[in-house]
């Protein structure tokens, strides 16, 4: 699965890294750009997010990623009142020019996180592909919560 992150950080225009993890924030895996992205001053002055938050390495707690996604999962919350329909993705500009695309396929989030130049259109065009290849995860990940919600 990475290597399928690692190819679309260089396919698509402005993409720096891309992050999957669960609907409270835990990050499962990442393209290997991530970890450099959410260190850098670049990603710092245009999220407003410091990387000093938390590692925000796979399996860590804190960091950029953590607590992008687990906003994901609030505003979905949220917007379901509307009902307009199932929440599919949310695309954020922030700060001095960057995006995040969150798409949502609980239990699992997958954000894309870009620059400026972020050709969002071809991101979203990814989707249907992504959402097929990560099938097994989200299995994994779903049926892992029931049988923890279980014992609790």
């Amino acid at each position: 699965m990475e290597a399928f992150f690692d190819a679309a950080v260089e396919k698509v225009t402005g993409l720096a890294a891309v992050v999957v993890s669960t609907e409270s924030g835990q990050i499962i895996m990442s393209s290997s750009s991530y970890s450099a992205f959410a260190a850098s001053s670049s990603f710092e002055s245009n999220s407003g997010i410091s990387s000093e938050v938390g590692g925000g390495d796979e399996g860590g707690s804190g960091g950029s990623g953590e607590i992008s996604s687990a906003l994901l999962y609030f505003a979905a919350n949220q917007l379901s009142k509307l009902k307009l329909g199932k929440l599919r993705s949310v695309t954020a500009r922030y700060g001095k020019g960057g995006y995040l695309v969150h798409v949502n396929v609980l239990p699992l989030v997958v954000t894309f996180f870009g620059d400026a130049d972020l050709d969002v259109a071809l991101v979203q065009t990814m989707v249907p592909d992504l959402m097929e290849a990560l099938r097994p995860l989200q299995d994994k990940v779903a049926a892992d919560s029931q049988q923890d919600a279980a014992i609790a």
